[in-house]
């Protein structure tokens, strides 16, 4: 059996599908009741409603587990992040080594050095420029201190930011693909004419179950498969412009006034404390991946008309 921590989101959907060619058991644990999918083979899903903040009910989600998937999130709050982050992991790490199951971390790359988005790989130093970026340090940090000191095998799966079928709270999803559905002008923050990756959620979810399901993938830290060559966001707004048969109207909101907003706009002002990688290229390096395992990722022709449908 593997188990889903925090499973009603947009990685953790594809994944417990993908989940299917692994286990014939998958237990999905969230807050909520969501649907649990559907499956063409012999694979059971129940779920278990969870409080990943609660040392019982973490215990409970992951009991009887060989693998779990951690791709919670908390609310997108530096204050809440602080002050939740540190006890969620303490409670999952506490339930995997008493268990003996092992742990796949989703993780972004806020942690990152600045100096390396223009081609992020997995040897980027870690020298994050925001408060967020502190804290998914110091959980990086943790998790591979317990992973070497034998406490519990850990790997850790970063993405860039995301984009996928159904999925309506991406960056992506609110300043263009939304906009230009209805009709409206796209929207983008600060520069667009610089490329931005974006990994595409259902590569996500089939690469995390792989990785969970690899003894060499853990103590390690793996890219999951992302298009090369990726778009600039004016590109982005063309090609999905295109494929509306509409115009390709893009309003680019600049710093000063992403700044300005945010002091009346708290969700602004959450998003401004990783204002940098809308600065300049944001290329994510997956090639460790894809050379280790033999896959490859979604091009962004074919992820943009699947998106559309």
């Amino acid at each position: 059996m593997q188990v889903i921590l925090g499973s009603g989101g947009a990685i953790a959907r594809p994944l417990a599908k993908a989940l299917s060619t692994y286990t014939d058991s998958v237990r999905l644990c969230s807050r909520s009741i969501h649907e649990i999918p559907s499956s063409n083979t012999t694979t059971t899903y129940e779920h278990l409603k969870t409080d990943l903040l609660d040392r019982t009910s973490t215990f409970r989600a992951i009991e009887g587990a060989e693998v779990a998937y951690l791709t919670a999130g908390l609310t997108y709050s530096t204050k809440v992040w602080k002050r939740d982050w540190p006890i969620l992991i303490e409670n999952v790490l506490s339930a995997c080594a008493k268990t003996k199951c092992k742990l796949v971390f989703f993780d972004n790359v806020y942690a990152y050095d600045p100096t390396g988005y223009g081609d992020l790989h997995e040897d980027v130093p870690l020298n994050p420029p925001s408060q967020k970026g502190a804290i998914r340090k110091d959980i990086r940090e943790r998790l591979l201190t317990a992973h070497d000191a034998g406490e519990v095998e850990v790997t850790i799966a970063v993405a860039a930011d995301f984009y996928g079928p159904n999925i309506e709270n991406s960056m992506l999803a609110e300043t263009i693909l939304k906009n230009l559905k209805k009709g409206s002008g796209a929207q983008w923050l600060i520069n667009a004419d610089v490329p931005h990756s974006f990994t595409f959620t259902p590569d996500a979810g089939t690469h995390l179950a792989l990785l969970g399901n690899q003894v060499q993938a853990f103590g390690e830290v793996w890219h999951i498969p992302t298009a090369k060559n990726p778009w600039t966001a004016r590109e982005w707004v063309q090609h999905v412009a295109a494929e509306l048969k509409t115009k390709p109207k893009l309003t680019v909101l600049p710093k000063w006034a992403y700044r300005l907003i945010g002091l009346f706009s708290n969700d602004m002002r959450e998003l401004y404390d990783v204002h940098q990688q809308l600065e300049v290229p944001y290329v994510f390096n997956s090639s460790k991946f894809e050379q280790a395992f033999g896959v490859s990722p979604t091009k962004y022709e074919d992820g943009l008309k699947i998106v559309l449908q």
